[in-house]
Parts: C-alpha cells; structure tokens; sequence
C-alpha cells in the first residue's frame, strides 16, 4: 500500500503546501520583458491613412471599474469610440474568468486594430498594462520596459512594473511615432519621466499619451515644457497627471470629460499633420 494511502494527514499536508505555494508564486509581480513585431491585432478595415486630421486621446481606465466603484467596460467604450488612436493606462488583460483582455474588447466594438502591453505577470496571467488602438495600420511596435532603478546604484524600485509602447504608423506618407505610457508615483518616477521625455524628443512626427502622474508644477516638467514650447495641446489645464504632447502636429482642438466611467478624466485632441 503507498505511504500516502497509510497516512492521509500527511497526503493532504502535501496537497495544502503546493496550494499555498502556487498561490504565492501566483501573487507575485513578474517583470514582462521586451517586445517587438510588425503589425497589430487587426480589424476587418483600416481607415485609409490619406488624412492629415486624426483624433487622439489617452485615458487611464483603471480596469473598467467607475467612480460608483462598478466594473463597466461599455461606459469606456462610450467615451472613447470616436477616436483615431487611443492610448490606455490601466487595463485588464485576460483573467481565469475572462480570457479576452479588455482592449481587444474595446477595439472589437470600435472595428479598430489593438494592441496590448502587459507590463507585468500576475496570477500567472498577463495581468495588468496599457494598451493602443488605432483605426490605422500599425508598421511596427516595441514594448520596453520603464527604467527599474537607476544606473546611480540607487535601489529604490517601481512601485509596480511600467512599461511603454513605441508603434510607427504612417499618416500621409509620413511616419509618426506614438508612445503610450505610464509612470510610477514613487521615487523612480522623475527618471523614468526623462527617458520617456527624451524618447519623444528623439522624433519629428511624435504623438505621446500618457499618464505620467505628473503636474504642470513639478520642476522637471516646467522646464522641459520651457524648453519645448507648443508640444502640450492643453496647457492651460493645470491639475492634470494626463498629458497629450505633440510634435509635427497643429491642434485643431481639444476637450476632457470628467471622472465617472474611470476615477481619471479623459484627454482627447483633434490634431492636423504639418509637414
């Protein structure tokens, strides 16, 4: 007779360590690495790209769950339908209940191509990240991962695991870079606001939605905004962490809606290509 047949209190002693061991592996942020391709996740049409007026926003979504404390992911799609090119912070990838992530969700309702970047693993799913629609063709992509700690010897980590998505799309001929991101409200968050900026810096056609939890008052951001003026659509909004900056683009106009469907406002700005 096996030993564990013998003694079941040992069988079962087993059992509940390699439950509560998984349940802690499974509890544990993982950092999800580096990523590139050509193309996204596509719709049955793309919007032709011969256009030199697009509309754009960013919107934390914080997994779909409102103000009222309800997780509703069409309240999000309400807001967000008409838009070109979404940038998301916060949103929910496949769960062991739901295995289609909430972007793809949104850009199936929006017949829009989509792409998500899982910043960290979790529950030993693709947990948690941000993510980019876009009505037009996507050339190619990469998904880096946000600066850990920094090169000085400083320890101090992320909050959590950020990344930022970098995608080439072609509008009018010509190529425009798009980054998503979302930054830490830690210690970290100043470095990692300098290479994010620095990226953006680095482009003559550049669309960069993001929350960046980040004021207008902080120091670094006044004086790069001092150092590149014209690049924010909504400056005169000065208790945002949200930010839409531009280069290569004139803004036609811009607007918000308050918190509800999210505990963030959403951003959106109608931009013309300039040459």
């Amino acid at each position: 007779m096996p030993r564990f047949a013998k003694h079941p209190l040992l069988l079962w002693g087993g059992i509940v360590c390699l439950v509560l061991t998984l349940a802690g592996l499974g509890t544990q942020r993982q950092m999800y690495p580096l990523q590139s391709g050509s193309g996204i996740y596509s719709p049955a049409d793309w919007k032709s790209p011969d256009t030199r007026r697009i509309r754009v926003s960013t919107y934390n979504i914080q997994k779909a769950v409102g103000t009222d404390g309800k997780r509703d992911l069409q309240k999000i799609l309400g807001v967000v339908s008409d838009d070109d090119i979404v940038g998301l912070q916060e949103v929910l990838g496949s769960t062991w209940t739901n295995w289609i992530d909430q972007a793809e969700t949104l850009a199936r309702a929006m017949g829009a191509g989509w792409l998500y970047a899982p910043s960290q693993t979790r529950y030993f799913r693709e947990y948690y990240g941000n993510a980019l629609i876009s009505r037009f063709p996507v050339e190619s992509w990469r998904i880096i991962p946000l600066v850990w700690s920094n090169e000085l010897g400083n320890t101090t980590k992320s909050l959590k695991h950020r990344n930022r998505i970098e995608a080439r799309i072609v509008i009018d001929e010509i190529p425009v870079q798009v980054i998503v991101t979302h930054l830490d409200r830690g210690t970290i968050r100043p470095v990692q606001l300098l290479e994010v900026l620095g990226e953006f810096e680095r482009h003559q056609h550049v669309i960069l939605l993001a929350d960046m939890n980040t004021d207008p008052q902080d120091s670094t951001m006044r004086q790069w905004l001092t150092a590149n003026p014209g690049v924010d659509v909504s400056e005169d909004i000065t208790n945002k962490v949200d930010w839409i900056l531009v280069k290569g683009f004139r803004t036609v106009d811009y607007g918000t809606a308050p918190s509800g469907p999210s505990d963030h406002p959403y951003y959106w700005a109608e931009l013309e290509l300039v040459d």
